[in-house]
């Protein structure tokens, strides 16, 4: 172990809490003193509320010592009960009291019956309760219980409920409003200041015989710090892994580098990386960057011999050919006298057509419109001659009394109902 290499008398930094190492910091010491005094004056149920790490067992550790000597003690350090049965028989275990009753009313008798015998402990009980924000809503409510026996104007049970913020989120249900009236005190935990880190460490090296600033250069401290955001149960962790490993490496002083590789190797990550400072890194290692100037490059003439190409951009047209028919007739056309000249009345040119010299000329469209042609039922009444249109040749015209024979014999071969219906409107016409 490094106790030898850097001569200590102890082990600084342990992760389980210890009442001998606690190092009394704001941050701590004022919840300590605020349940210490809700216990003693009997004001009602105390609650810690801190996040992960910052002490919650170890300040429960510390009533329960600072209790020991004058009231009698259930700590419960482990909370994992399911049924008020489980949880009667712990107290009264802790008690020394006989708990392997069958019947959750025969426990709840047997520990009245303690309560109420004020001779041997006149100051009652406390119950300390880690964890307590595993407990279910049933369970705190019989712990609550618990506070309403009451002998000479005092409770005989003092509670003291520690756990994270879920604890204090059960307490704001509305059916926890009883037990949330009588709490005497609330407390709240928080990590520690760079500052405070700085102190935190101080103070457990002096109590093993070390030096903080012959074992922790002042980078190695901002670096501890910003690696364990001031929490305590990671600072004796990532301290206790760096004082071994520098061990290991015979090494008296600890730097930043060598904090992050001992958290690097805690949280089997990758060992970090460090870049040579620019100092040592050569002329030909450099590179540097500034502004271009497009005006300080000069374009080159291209040498003969070189295998080289010039590339010309301009308009490019769709038809290739029009370029040089345009050329060679010499003929160009303003907008203007596009305007004033009518358009050409004659056979439009499809494009492509020889001209009169022979030569593909691509005309300008004109105004060119299609010849009307005659509906196909008017072109066949022009044809026959009839006055009445295709459609009502079927019909039977009489004017003057007589019958206007719009079809020939040939036409009449083809339809014999056109004879019948004559011979009908002549008989209907007769006189009578």
């Amino acid at each position: 172990m490094y106790q030898e290499f850097f001569k200590f008398s102890d082990r600084p930094f342990r992760v389980p809490p210890r009442v001998d190492s606690y190092v009394p910091l704001e941050p701590i010491e004022g919840p300590r003193t605020s349940l210490v005094r809700a216990v003693e004056r009997s004001q009602g149920p105390g609650l810690l509320i801190g996040p992960t790490g910052c002490g919650k067992s170890l300040l429960c550790h510390l009533l329960a010592d600072h209790f020991r000597k004058t009231h009698q003690l259930v700590f419960l350090e482990s909370s994992q009960l399911c049924t008020r049965r489980a949880l009667l028989q712990h107290i009264l275990f802790e008690l020394d009291q006989p708990c392997m009753e069958t019947s959750e009313g025969a426990l709840r008798l047997s520990l009245r019956r303690l309560l109420r015998d004020t001779g041997d402990d006149p100051n009652g009980v406390v119950v300390i309760v880690d964890e307590a924000d595993r407990l279910s809503i049933p369970l705190l409510e019989e712990l609550r219980v618990l506070t309403n026996y009451v002998a000479k104007g005092r409770s005989r049970v003092q509670l003291v409920l520690a756990g994270s913020s879920r604890l204090e989120e059960q307490f704001s249900e509305p059916r926890m409003d009883c037990f949330n009236q009588r709490l005497g005190c609330r407390c709240y935990l928080r990590s520690l200041k760079r500052d405070e880190t700085v102190q935190y460490i101080q103070a457990h090296m002096e109590r093993v015989g070390g030096e903080t600033s012959e074992l922790f250069s002042p980078e190695a401290l901002i670096s501890l710090y910003e690696l364990t955001d001031g929490v305590p149960r990671l600072i004796n962790q990532l301290c206790d892994h760096a004082l071994l490993l520098a061990a290991e490496q015979q090494c008296s002083c600890l730097e930043a580098e060598q904090m992050e590789i001992a958290w690097a190797d805690l949280q089997q990550l990758p060992v970090p990386v460090r870049l040579e400072s620019s100092e040592s890194t050569t002329a030909g290692d450099v590179v540097e960057f500034g502004e271009l100037d497009d005006s300080s490059f000069t374009a080159l003439p291209a040498e003969t011999g070189e295998d080289c190409a010039t590339v010309q951009f301009g308009v490019l047209d769709d038809e290739p050919g029009m370029e040089e028919s345009r050329t060679e007739t010499g003929e160009t056309e303003s907008p203007a006298s596009l305007e004033t000249e009518p358009a050409t009345t004659g056979e439009p040119r499809l494009p492509g057509t020889p001209g009169e010299d022979g030569q593909d000329v691509v005309e300008e469209p004109v105004n060119w419109m299609p010849p009307a042609f005659p509906d196909a039922a008017a072109r066949e009444d022009q044809e026959t001659g009839s006055p009445l249109p295709a459609d009502d040749r079927d019909m039977i015209v009489i004017r003057n009394g007589q019958h206007l024979s719009v079809h020939d014999e040939a036409e009449e071969t083809g339809k014999p109902h056109l004879r019948l219906y004559r011979e009908l409107f002549d008989r209907l016409r007769q006189p009578e």
